[in-house]
């Protein structure tokens, strides 16, 4: 499989704008939350597997080394900062890094990471850390590992599902603000930012975040929409819809227009032009967005 397959069959594209009281900025998300891979693709292939958190560290440790000596490979949720093998200069406190645990020896887990490619060691103390960390989005041990993996899995099925559950988070979720709703919520409320922000300092950081949010979060470049037309054109044979080259083409345009957007939010955010009408045009090109995306998973979902 493809990491885009992998993407398209869990119907990972999506958008989130979130301000609540407990985040001191807003947030924006660009696909669907994390594990949602590790549990959903599998179970639509009819992979059998298990995935569970847990609210003790020893039981949580415990299991690990169990299935480490049965030579079964882990995939474990942990904070990317506690990951030793990781240069001084990439760790950041980050709650949704996923790594594959392969092996152990004594106290050291041998470790694939595709962010960091390689096989590396990670000593225990690092592990339960990375594992159980305070801060947003708390892991709490979460693990997956498959346990069998059919002969001929419904490849089909699986993209055909993954494809309609797209259009649905996008256009029918009914929770706000998701989906075109969260484009259109970012779009109205990004132009009030200078004043949630409250200091010019602290609006620079923010729209630096979103800008790697945007284009270096594991996204391939414009929020997804790179990786999610790829997955469409892998599609298209696999369903026998020529058609679908044609909004691979169309969802390709839209990344362009998100990265179009995010040189904005750069220029902005390094030159300090915190000016009302510089806002006022981000909004613009989100609020563009959003009408765009809103016919294209229409049409989209209408086509499968």
């Amino acid at each position: 499989m493809t990491e885009a397959m992998v993407f398209g069959i869990g119907a990972g594209i999506f958008f989130g704008y979130f301000h609540m009281s407990n985040v001191t900025f807003p947030k924006v998300v660009n696909r669907s939350r994390p594990g949602s891979f590790l549990m959903g693709v599998p179970k639509r292939l009819g992979v059998k597997g298990v995935g569970r958190k847990y609210w003790n560290r020893r039981k949580a440790g415990a299991e690990l080394d169990r299935l480490m000596d049965e030579g079964r490979p882990v995939s474990l949720q942990v904070d990317a900062f506690s990951m030793e093998y990781i240069p001084n200069d990439f760790r950041i406190h980050i709650n949704m890094h996923f790594i594959n645990a392969i092996g152990r020896e004594g106290d050291s887990y041998i470790i694939s990471d595709a962010f960091f490619p390689g096989i590396h060691r990670l000593s225990r103390p690092a592990m339960e850390q990375g594992r159980f960390p305070t801060g947003d989005v708390n892991p709490r041990g979460f693990m997956y590992y498959p346990v069998s993996v059919p002969a001929n899995p419904p490849w089909e099925q699986a993209a055909r599902k993954g494809i309609k559950d797209a259009c649905w988070y996008m256009l029918k979720i009914p929770i706000l603000p998701l989906g075109i709703r969260g484009i259109r919520k970012f779009a109205d409320q990004i132009v009030r930012w200078p004043a949630i922000a409250g200091s010019d300092e602290k609006l620079a950081r923010e729209l630096l975040w979103l800008a790697i949010v945007m284009e270096d979060m594991g996204t391939g470049g414009g929020g997804f929409r790179y990786m999610y037309a790829s997955f469409l054109e892998e599609a298209a044979g696999l369903l026998g819809l020529p058609s679908l080259l044609e909004f691979s083409g169309r969802i390709r345009e839209s990344g362009d227009k998100w990265r179009e957007f995010t040189l904005q939010v750069l220029h902005i955010g390094k030159s300090r032009e915190f000016k009302p009408e510089s806002f006022a045009h981000l909004s613009r090109l989100i609020s563009e967005r959003a009408d765009f995306e809103e016919k294209f998973f229409r049409e989209l979902a209408r086509e499968v």
